[in-house]
Parts: C-alpha cells; sequence; structure tokens
C-alpha cells in the first residue's frame, strides 16, 4: 500500500513529483529507492532543456566518498505509467542515516541543478519513492510554499540535520512619536517582535510553522547553535524604537533602542529539534515540522532568567557548550555565560565587565580545545585602535574573563570603529574577518573618521572597511570587499567558505544585493575575497542567512528603506535558496 502526497513546486528549477511512502518488499533483497521526477513549469513532466545527463551520489556516515550511479535520459522510464520518467537506485545500505544528491545537467558540460534529501534510514528490503526538489545552480531560486511573515532582526540557525530554524523579529514598524532625546528632525518607528518560528527544510523547499511557539516574542536576539544540536535563543526585545536622524536632504543616521512601553525580556529559551514528533511518521517524510521549545532547568515551560535585557547583542558557542553573551543595547558594557554543566541545571553563571562599551558588537570562536576564545568586535564606542575589540578568555570553565585585544594598525583606523559588524573566524581560527561599514564618526563638516568623542557626526561611505584581525600578532589588515555590507548578514557553507550578502550600501540606505564570498586562509594579513557574479533576487538588510546542506544557504527577511524627507521602512519576506556551482565529477 502506498500514500501519495502532493508535490509542492518551486518557482525555479525542478521539483521531483510526489512523496509516495511505500513498504513491504522481499527482505532478501537490498532496500530500493524510487525518484520521480519532471520539470517545474511543464505539468507533463517534460526534462527540463538542457538537462541530459544524471548523477545519483549516497553518502553514508563511514564514508565520505558517495556511491555513485550515472543516468542519461535512455535510462529513464515512466514505470507507474503516470505520465513522468523515474530512476531506480537499487541496493542501498539499511540501518543507516543516507544522504541523496541528485545532480542533473548536459552530457558534456558542468552541472546546472541539483537537489538533495536525507539523513533517511531504509529499512531492509523497503522499497521508497522520494522527492527531491531541484534547485539551479548559480542561481538565486525563489521559494514560496509556508513562507513566515515578513520580518527584521530575526535569526536563521542551520541545525545538524540540515534543516534552518527561523525564529522571532520585528513584523511591523509603524510611525511613533520620537522621545525628547532624539535628535531633532528625526523619524521614529516603533517596532513589534513575533514570537513565531519556522522550520525551513531543504528536500522539499517548504517552510513548516513550528507548533508551538516561542516562549516570548523577541527581536534584535541571538539564535546559538549548541554542539549538541540545540539552539540557544537569547536575549531581543517585544517591541523597540528605531530612530532615523536625517544628517543632509540625502542621508541618514539609524539607531534602534528598546520600546519604552514594554520590558527588554531578560530570559532565554531553548530549541530542541526532537521535541513534538509525531507519534507515527505516516508519509515518511522524517516530520521536518518537528522541534519546540523550552525554558529554564527546573521549569521547561517558563523562559529562563538572563543576567540582565541585552537587544543587538553578539553570542557565541565554545566546544564546550558555553555561549558568551556579550554588549547589546542596554547592557553594553558587560557579557554573561551561558553555561549546559551549571550545578543545578543549565543557565547563566554571571556577570563580567567588557573592557570597552559594545551596545552592538559582533562575536566570534577563535581557536580550538581548552585554547578556544571569543573575539568580540565592534559596538560603535572605539576611542582608540586597543579599543576595536575585546577577547574572552575562559580557560577551564566557569564565567571567565575580557580583555582588550589591543589591535594595532599601520596607523590609527577609525574607519573600522563599526556598528553591528559582521565577525567570522577565518585562518584556521587564527584570526577574524570583521567587516560592516556602518559605524565611524567624523568631525563634523567632513569625511574624515576619527576616534573625537565630540562634534561628531556619522560618517557616509568613503572607504573600504572591512578588516582582518590576526591573533598572534593582534594586528588588524584592511580586507578587500565587492560591496558594503552594513546591516548585511553572514553565513559558513559546508566547505568553510564564508558568504555574506546584502545590507545597506552608505548612509543614502542604499540596500544592495551584492554577494561577497571570502576563502578561510589568511594571506598578507588578509581574508581573501572569492570573486562571484551572484546576486539576491531581492535587495534586502537586517535579514538573516544559513547554510544548507551541500554548498547551499536560505536568505529569508529584512527590509528596504526609501527617503522622502524622512525613511520608509518596508519588512520583506521574499525567501530564496542559492547554490554555488558545481563542475562534472563534483
Amino acid at each position: 500500500m502506498r500514500r501519495l502526497f502532493e508535490s509542492f513546486l518551486l518557482p525555479s528549477g525542478i521539483a521531483l513529483s510526489a512523496l509516495v511512502a511505500s513498504c513491504v518488499a522481499p527482505p532478501a533483497d537490498g532496500p530500493q529507492m524510487r525518484v520521480r521526477w519532471g520539470a517545474l513549469d511543464e505539468p507533463s513532466a517534460a526534462i527540463p532543456a538542457g538537462v541530459d545527463a544524471l548523477l545519483l551520489l549516497v553518502y553514508t556516515p563511514e564514508s565520505e566518498t558517495p556511491q555513485d550511479s550515472a543516468f542519461t535520459l535512455e535510462n529513464l522510464g515512466d514505470l507507474d505509467g503516470n505520465g513522468r520518467l523515474e530512476l531506480v537506485r537499487p541496493d542501498l545500505p539499511f540501518g543507516e542515516p543516507i544522504r541523496i544528491v541528485l545532480l542533473g545537467g548536459p552530457a558534456d558540460g558542468n552541472w546546472t541543478h541539483m537537489g538533495s534529501v536525507g539523513p533517511i534510514v531504509l529499512e531492509r528490503g523497503e522499497r521508497r519513492y522520494v522527492d527531491i526538489r531541484m534547485y539551479g545552480l548559480a542561481e538565486a531560486n525563489a521559494v514560496d510554499q509556508g513562507t513566515p511573515s515578513a520580518r527584521f532582526l530575526h535569526t536563521a540557525t542551520s541545525l545538524h540535520d540540515g534543516r534552518v530554524l527561523i525564529t522571532g523579529g520585528f513584523e511591523r514598524a509603524t510611525a511613533a512619536s520620537c522621545p525628547a532625546s532624539a535628535p531633532t528632525g528625526s523619524s521614529c518607528y516603533e517596532l513589534v517582535a513575533t514570537d513565531s518560528a519556522s522550520i525551513f527544510e531543504p528536500s522539499s523547499g517548504r517552510f513548516y510553522p513550528v507548533q508551538s511557539p516561542m516562549l516570548a516574542a523577541r527581536g534584535g536576539h541571538t539564535a546559538t547553535l549548541l554542539p549538541d544540536g540545540r539552539v540557544l535563543v537569547a536575549g531581543g526585545a517585544t517591541r523597540a524604537l528605531l530612530v532615523a536622524h536625517p544628517l543632509t536632504a540625502s542621508t541618514m543616521d539609524l539607531s534602534i533602542v528598546p520600546g519604552t512601553d514594554t520590558t527588554t525580556p531578560a530570559t532565554y529559551e531553548i530549541f530542541e529539534p526532537e521535541a513534538n514528533a509525531e507519534l507515527e511518521d505516516l508519509d515518511a517524510d522524517g516530520d521536518p515540522g518537528r522541534g519546540g521549545f523550552l525554558g529554564s532547568a527546573d521549569a521547561p515551560e517558563r523562559a529562563g532568567a538572563l543576567d540582565v535585557g541585552r537587544v543587538l547583542h553578539s553570542a557565541a558557542a565554545l566546544d564546550d557548550g558555553r555561549v558568551v553573551i556579550a554588549g547589546g543595547v542596554g547592557s553594553a558594557s558587560t557579557f554573561t555565560v551561558w553555561d549546559p554543566r551549571r550545578a543545578g541545571g543549565y543557565g547563566v553563571v554571571g556577570t563580567g565587565n567588557l573592557p570597552v562599551s559594545r551596545p552592538t558588537p559582533g562575536a566570534a570562536v577563535l581557536g580550538t580545545g581548552a585554547m578556544q576564545r571569543v573575539l568580540v568586535a565592534g559596538g560603535g564606542e572605539a576611542h582608540a585602535d586597543g579599543q576595536l575589540a575585546d577577547v574572552w578568555i575562559g580557560t577551564g570553565g566557569g564565567l571567565g574573563m575580557a580583555t582588550s585585544a589591543n589591535i594595532m594598525t599601520a596607523a590609527g583606523s577609525p574607519q573600522w570603529n563599526l556598528y553591528r559588524p559582521i565577525v567570522e573566524p577565518v585562518g584556521n581560527g587564527l584570526g577574524a574577518l570583521v567587516l560592516g561599514w556602518y559605524g565611524p564618526w567624523c568631525a563634523t563638516g567632513t569625511n574624515t573618521p576619527t576616534y573625537a568623542t565630540d562634534d561628531v557626526v556619522r560618517c557616509a561611505y568613503a572607504v573600504n572597511r572591512a578588516f582582518t584581525f590576526e591573533v598572534a600578532s593582534n594586528r588588524a589588515t584592511g580586507t578587500a570587499t565587492m560591496r558594503q555590507h552594513a546591516f548585511g548578514a553572514s553565513t559558513r557553507l559546508d566547505d568553510g567558505t564564508i558568504v555574506v550578502s546584502g545590507g545597506v550600501s552608505e548612509l543614502t540606505l542604499d540596500v544592495n544585493n551584492t554577494i561577497d564570498m571570502y576563502g578561510t586562509t589568511i594571506v598578507g594579513g588578509a581574508a581573501q575575497l572569492i570573486a562571484t557574479a551572484q546576486t539576491l533576487r531581492q535587495r534586502r538588510a537586517l535579514h538573516a542567512m544559513a547554510a544548507t546542506p551541500e554548498g547551499g544557504f536560505l536568505v529569508f527577511g529584512g527590509v528596504t528603506f526609501s527617503m522622502d524627507g524622512r525613511a520608509t521602512i518596508t519588512p520583506v519576506a521574499a525567501p530564496e535558496v542559492l547554490f554555488m556551482q558545481r563542475t562534472r565529477g563534483r
């Protein structure tokens, strides 16, 4: 007996047909998988133009080298007479998780389409039909099945099983009265957060709502993947105020503060990826919407307590499970540590002081093993090179301590005094890439960055402000970038490549759709830019992105800005998935 479910098709690329969970077969036979597929925009299921060859790769936990099966169109047949071509892969491993990757393209060229599914555990003798969404390679693929509401300052986190968790964010930006402290002429907007969360399943190209909402509405929070596969969601605000201050007729300075009518939740919660699973997975799709949120160790139904409320802070997880949470609006000069091994159950172990106030920092884990430390960079409060970043050290466990990174430059570099920068480890953890041009101050009437504490305004875009920090020398080196990415987003592909997207290019609030890529090695003191012609479909800033298996990444949410005397903020959803080009043989 088989149970047939409708196919969810992507707006571009190829989609394999319906998912069929099948069952009984002679136990003496090895498991067999049948893959049905057809062109996305062809109801008759014609093979897309230019695709003449297919390669099916089967990955097992024991080997990094896949078992492969090559097919041409002549190999395919309509085995069940439904008008769709199928390919068959017999004698698959059983009783262990496997991952299936399907590549398609011309017979004598590079692959042009790809999809994957798994992990899947087959039983002895099982016959199963699977549905794999095929994405176009080297292009942005729009996805729209089950799309969550538009939002910004949310999070996207890659889970160990290949799914992506989307949490919280601000859904609305409504014009509001400015506080007396706002600069004259400012426009203010009330931001309202959501408690909704969703799961993106790359193999189906579909979003699934997490059935139980988050324990608190949050925007401007962090979501940190723990070594055991859970996700720590911490801080944020239920409401916030965005202040847009005009600098000139065409430029605008932005800042975000917690809302005045609500309390910033000084809490955390944990996403458990295997919670609320179906009792019986009747459709054999692995229950992609499973998962749920838990609170404190002694009262899982209630959010756990942080030391203080934090918004736009940073968070980074060590291999031992500790998470260093630093800075943030409302608690800029302190840090805390969440420890899964805390006596009495997981939770924060205290509060420590940062050498420099950092209301909007970024952070990354450097080093390995017992020598791991956390670089906390930026935040917009530096008054000298030595204040551009701090280093948290926690050898032996517990709260640890933070000290200045004592960054040295060839000349004073106030242009690297960044606001909410992107920070990614490079050089096998011996350094960090730091980028995002927004933040430096200029002396009034000039475009020259300065560390001065008064008579300054936010600098307009003038020079590249990305740099690479090296731990051994404490030196920072300017680093190439194709476009500026203030309020942009980043992720790391499964080969370690760093991908940075979108953001604001200058104080005219020009939002871009540029993608920059970086390798993981440091050459001549700097991370190396990798040229790519790929771009996002949608211009966006304050968005989130997360890696998907097989060299892809999901981009979701964000905002666009427009200015006509005041800023107009438009939240976007427009999820898209991109995969890098794959050459024949990969």
